[in-house]
């Protein structure tokens, strides 16, 4: 694993940026549940329930295939990791069904 290859620092780049949108999505929906209730900020939730466990999946699918033939074996854990991140995308409910909410909270403005 080269910090010097091109991919492998876009990559990381990516998660960065994604991580920091969801640091801030987060952040907003807080602070909108602290001051306008949980109501307010159910089309928040929506986004942040259908956008962190993708960026898990891809960070975690990512960190595997860096790690090459090493990446599923008992060594880095990463296995592990990645069955219960897909594991945590089917608990909190299907993202088609959060997805169809935050399009009808969007359309809903209009």
């Amino acid at each position: 694993m080269r910090f010097r290859d091109g991919t492998l620092r876009q990559k990381t780049l990516f998660a960065v940026l994604v991580g920091v949108y969801l640091f801030g999505l987060v952040l907003n929906a807080a602070d909108k549940m602290d001051r306008q209730g949980n109501k307010a900020a159910r089309q928040e939730i929506a986004m942040i329930k259908v956008a962190a466990p993708q960026m898990l999946n891809f960070v975690v699918d990512w960190a595997i295939q860096a790690h090459g033939a090493a990446g599923m074996s008992g060594d880095f854990g990463l296995g592990h990791i990645a069955a219960s991140a897909r594991t945590m995308r089917i608990v909190d409910g299907p993202d088609e069904v959060h997805r169809n909410q935050i399009g009808k909270m969007e359309f809903a403005k209009y």
